[in-house]
C-alpha cells in the first residue's frame, strides 16, 4: 500500500497560496490559540485540494525469463550441425520448463545485448561458438552448447599471397596455408597434380601459365573423422600474359594480300613478325658477288632448324611446292605442329593443283583435303558451335576451291556447303591447325562493310590457334543461376572429391556451400565459383579459447552436444507481474470539509474575549 495525490488545482498555486493564507490568518487574529487554529483549518483545506488517496495493488510472481539464441549462420548449417541444434534447443526448453522458466527464442546475429531484458535471468547460445562478442556484457550468466566438437579435425587450407599477373610459359608462385598435413590437389590448365604437405605455410609452385585467365582450383583432402569438408578448396585466378608474341610469316609469292598480313599482325606492337618470301631455290649458284645480287640466298636452315620453335606461330601464306623449301623443312612444320606449335594455313587455287601442300609432308596436319569439280562457293556462313564461330559473320569468299574435311577436323565456317575455314581441334600435347581455303579472302580487310568482321575473326582464329582460355570448341562451364549450380564438362570438382559429370551436364538445386570447378577432357579446369560466402563456409572451426572467455567472464558453462543438459546457470530475478490496483480517499471530501469548518469556529470563538476587551 502507498499514498498517492491527484491535486485538484496545481500544485504551485497550492504553494503561492499557503504563505498567503497564513498572512491573513496571522494579520486577522490577535492570539495565538485562535492562529493556530485557523492555521490548521488553512492547511486541512489544502489537504483536501491535494486530494490523497490510499493506492493498494494486486501483484503475482513471474517467472524468470532465459533467452534462447539459435545459431542460424552458414557455418551452423553445415554437417551434422543442424540436427544438433535442434536437440540442444529441444533439451533446453525442457530443463527450463522443469525449473519454472519461460524461454524466449530469438536468431543469434551478433548483437544480442539488446536482447537481454531486466527479467531475463541467463543466455543460452545454441550453435558453433561464433558471434559472441556482443554478449560478454549481458550481466547475465551466458552459457554455450556447441553443436560440434572442437577437436574433431578441419582441413581448411588457405591462400595466403598469389600474384595477379605472370607471364606465359612461367610458373608462378603463391603462398598458401595449411593447418592440417594432407594430400594437396591442384587442379589447372596442366590438369591435376597432387603432392603431400605438412601443416604450416608454404610457396608452392605452380603450373606454366597460359594466354588469359588461368583459373587454379586448390583441393585438400578429406582427413580421417572429418565430417565437414566444405571448406576443403578454395580457387584464384592468375591472368597469363605474353612478353611477346612470335610470329613466322611465310607467303608463297608477293601479293597484295601480304600487306594486309602485315597490318593485322603488326597493329599489336607486343608481336614480333618475322615475314619473307622465298623467290629462289636453295641449291641456286650465282657467279656474281653477295653485294651485288637482288635475291639473296635466305637463312632456311637456321630458320626452319633450330629456331623454329622459338615461334609461336607459323602461317603458310598460298605457299605450294614448288621446291623452294627442301621436304625436311615441311617436316619440321609438321613436328612443330605435333609438338605444341600453332599452324595456321592460307591457300587459294594452288592447293588443287599438283604442287599442293595436300601432297606434301604437310598432309597428315591438313584439316583439309581439295575436291576436284564442285562449283566456287560464294558467302562464308556459320557452321559448327566453335567459340571462335560467334558470331556468325558474313564476308566474300573469293578464290575458294572446292575442299573435303579431313580425319577429326571441324568445320567453322562454309559456303554453299562447301568448306572454307576448317580447324584441327588436336588435344595437348599436339598444336592446333587452322586453314582458311581463300586465297581472296583478305580483300575483305580493304572493303570497308567487311573489315571489321575480317580483323575479329583473325583475332579469334589465332586466339583459338594459342589455346586461349575459353576458346575450346565444348568449353566446360560453371554458373549459378535460380535453379542452383549447372556444370557442364567432363568433371565436377566439389571441396570433398570429383565427380564425372554424367550427359554432359550436372544441376545441384541446393549444393553443399564451397568452391566448385569443372575440367574439360584435357583436365584443364575452365571455371570455379563459390556457391555461397566465403567467409562463412571457411569459418566453420570452433575456437574453444574464445568460447570459454565469454562464459567464464559473465558464469556460463560451455556444453559440447549431446551432452545432457542437467543444470544451466542463471541468476533468479523474482519479479512480479501487477494484476489491478485500488484506490481510496485518505481524507473524505465532506469529513476535511466539516474539520476545516470547525478549525475555523474554534479559532473565532477562542479570538471572542480579546475582541470585547477592545
Amino acid at each position: 500500500m502507498q499514498i498517492v495525490f491527484a491535486p485538484v488545482v496545481p500544485i504551485w498555486l497550492l504553494v503561492l497560496l499557503l504563505p498567503l493564507l497564513l498572512l491573513a490568518v496571522y494579520a486577522a487574529l490577535p492570539r495565538w490559540p485562535a492562529r493556530i487554529l485557523a492555521s490548521c483549518g488553512v492547511l486541512v483545506c489544502l489537504l483536501l485540494l491535494l486530494n490523497p488517496a490510499r493506492l493498494r495493488e494486486e501483484r503475482a510472481a513471474v517467472p524468470d525469463t532465459l533467452l534462447l539464441l539459435r545459431d542460424t549462420t552458414l557455418s551452423n548449417q553445415l554437417g551434422e550441425r543442424p540436427a544438433a541444434t535442434e536437440a540442444a534447443i529441444a533439451a533446453v526448453k525442457q530443463w527450463a520448463a522443469a525449473q519454472n522458466i519461460e524461454v524466449r527464442e530469438q536468431s543469434l546475429t551478433g548483437s544480442e545485448r539488446a536482447g537481454v531484458t531486466p527479467e531475463t535471468s541467463a543466455v543460452v547460445v545454441v550453435g558453433d561458438g561464433h558471434h559472441l562478442e556482443a554478449l560478454a556484457a549481458s550481466g547475465v550468466p551466458v552459457s554455450v552448447l556447441l553443436t560440434d566438437d572442437p577437436a574433431r579435425p578441419d582441413a581448411a587450407p588457405r591462400l595466403l599471397e598469389a600474384p595477379g599477373f605472370g607471364l606465359v610459359g612461367q610458373a608462378p608462385t603463391v603462398r598458401i596455408f595449411l593447418n592440417e598435413p594432407e594430400t594437396l590437389r591442384v587442379v589447372s590448365a596442366a590438369g591435376a597434380k597432387t603432392q603431400t604437405l605438412t601443416a604450416g605455410e608454404h610457396s608452392l609452385t605452380l603450373p606454366p601459365l597460359v594466354a588469359g585467365a588461368n583459373v587454379f582450383y586448390l583441393q585438400q583432402d578429406v582427413l580421417p573423422g572429418e565430417v565437414i569438408a566444405n571448406n576443403n578448396a578454395f580457387s584464384f585466378v592468375i591472368n597469363g600474359v605474353r612478353e611477346r608474341l612470335k610470329v613466322l610469316l611465310v607467303s608463297g609469292f608477293p601479293h597484295p594480300g601480304t600487306r594486309v598480313w602485315r597490318d593485322v599482325l603488326l597493329r599489336d606492337p607486343a608481336v614480333d613478325l618475322v615475314h619473307f618470301t622465298i623467290l629462289r631455290r636453295p641449291e641456286s649458284v650465282d657467279a656474281a658477288r653477295r653485294d651485288e645480287l637482288s635475291l639473296i640466298p635466305f637463312p632456311v636452315d637456321e630458320l626452319f632448324g633450330a629456331r623454329l620453335r622459338n615461334f609461336d606461330i607459323v602461317i603458310l601464306d598460298q605457299y605450294n611446292q614448288r621446291g623452294l623449301l627442301a621436304d625436311a623443312y615441311l617436316y619440321n612444320i609438321a613436328d612443330f605442329s605435333k609438338n605444341g606449335g600453332a599452324l595456321l594455313l592460307v591457300t587459294g587455287a594452288e592447293f588443287s593443283g599438283s604442287a599442293s601442300l595436300a601432297a606434301s609432308p604437310l598432309a597428315a596436319v591438313l584439316p583439309l583435303r581439295p575436291l576436284q569439280g564442285a562449283a566456287v562457293p560464294q558467302q562464308l556462313m556459320r557452321a559448327g558451335d566453335m567459340a571462335l564461330a560467334q558470331p556468325p559473320l558474313k564476308l566474300t569468299a573469293r578464290g575458294a576451291i572446292p575442299a573435303a574435311l579431313n580425319n577429326m577436323s571441324i568445320s567453322v565456317y562454309t559456303a554453299d556447303e562447301q568448306q572454307i575455314i576448317a580447324v584441327e581441334d588436336a588435344k595437348k600435347p599436339s598444336g592446333r591447325v587452322a586453314h582458311i581455303n581463300s586465297g581472296g579472302l583478305w580483300q575483305s580487310g580493304r572493303i570497308p562493310a567487311e573489315q571489321q568482321q575480317y580483323y575479329a575473326l583473325l583475332q579469334r582464329l589465332t586466339q583459338w590457334l594459342l589455346r586461349y582460355p575459353g576458346t575450346e570448341s565444348s568449353p566446360a562451364r560453371l554458373t549459378l543461376s535460380p535453379e542452383g549450380l549447372v556444370a557442364s564438362g567432363v568433371t565436377l570438382w566439389t571441396p570433398s572429391g570429383s565427380e564425372a559429370i554424367e550427359g554432359g551436364t550436372i544441376t545441384r538445386v541446393t549444393p553443399p556451400p564451397g568452391v566448385y570447378a569443372v575440367t574439360t577432357s584435357d583436365g584443364i579446369v575452365s571455371s570455379a565459383v563459390n556457391w555461397t560466402d566465403a567467409k562463412e563456409t571457411n569459418s566453420i572451426e570452433i575456437d574453444i579459447k574464445a568460447v570459454e572467455a565469454v562464459t567464464d567472464e559473465t558464469g556460463g558453462t560451455v556444453k559440447i552436444m549431446p551432452q545432457i543438459v542437467t543444470d544451466l546457470p542463471h541468476s533468479p530475478r523474482r519479479h512480479t507481474r501487477l494484476l489491478g490496483q485500488q484506490q481510496q480517499a485518505v481524507l473524505p471530501p465532506l469529513l476535511a470539509a466539516c474539520l476545516g469548518l470547525s478549525f475555523f469556529l474554534l479559532s473565532w470563538i477562542v479570538s471572542l474575549p480579546q475582541r470585547r476587551l477592545r
